[in-house]
């Protein structure tokens, strides 16, 4: 694993443990109570969809890259086979 793939794993965990941190347990237990909390599940599922939106297009793109090495033309192959 690279230094920046190593970088964006731990600021994810981070900014995810810190979301989480922040849930606060409701006074209550109707589910009404639940209502205010709204906004921070909000922004918890938001960043889950946004990194795994990114998720796919990292993948996406390595595998769009790994399938291009095959069609690549070794120029030294062409000059002994010329």
């Amino acid at each position: 694993m690279n230094k920046t793939r190593l970088e964006a794993f731990s600021d994810g965990v981070i900014i995810i443990t810190t979301m989480v941190l922040e849930l606060k347990a409701p006074q209550g237990t109707q589910l009404s109570d639940l209502l205010p909390l709204r906004p921070v599940f909000l922004g918890y599922a938001l960043a889950a969809h946004l990194a795994l939106l990114k998720l796919q297009w990292i993948s996406g793109f390595l595998v769009a890259a790994v399938a291009c090495i095959g069609f690549i033309p070794d120029r030294r192959i062409e000059k002994k086979l010329a």
